[in-house]
């Protein structure tokens, strides 16, 4: 009798362990997938909630009179700071397919310009103004999107931020 496997016996090792190696691909690259989701998710939340700070930190910084808001939504706001008495323009830009988020004061600044691993999407609806039946401005709503770019990548997030600011007067 001889010793060893025969040829089925070796075949049929091969398919197992070949299923073996297919699941555990596929488990792992769901795990690689999930932690650079992941990743994605902070670097949005972390992008939108700084915009958001320094948005609602210009507005409140501003006297609430002197606003110039659009008519129901719109791309831009310009309003009177307190501290310094500069005006500020406070914008959602739109220039050559890439939207930015700026303000525009004393200290000109670019709040979110889209870059390789963010992307934010329309600025239509950024600008919402509040009034009194003084026709004064009493609040403002500020909404944006941020996206991780590609919508058909397995790793693709994307967040709706909002912003409501009461004014003080």
């Amino acid at each position: 009798m001889k010793k060893g496997f025969t040829l089925i016996e070796i075949v049929v090792i091969v398919g197992v362990l070949s299923l073996i190696m297919i699941s555990l691909t596929s488990i792992l690259s769901g795990v690689f997938n999930s932690q650079s989701k992941n990743k994605s998710n902070d670097n949005i939340n972390q992008q939108g909630n700084w915009v958001i700070e320094e948005i609602k930190k210009n507005l409140l910084n501003s006297s609430g009179v002197g606003f110039t808001c659009p008519i129901g939504i719109g791309q831009s706001i310009s309003f009177q700071n307190v501290k310094d008495g500069k005006r500020t323009v406070l914008g959602c830009l739109k220039s050559g397919g890439n939207y930015s988020i700026a303000s525009s004061s004393a200290n000109s600044a670019n709040l979110f310009t889209n870059n390789g691993s963010l992307q934010l999407t329309n600025c239509d609806e950024f600008i919402s103004c509040e009034t009194l039946p003084s026709l004064e401005v009493s609040g403002v709503t500020v909404k944006f999107n941020l996206n991780t770019g590609d919508a058909l990548s397995p790793t693709y997030v994307t967040k709706d931020f909002e912003l409501k600011v009461t004014l003080r007067n």
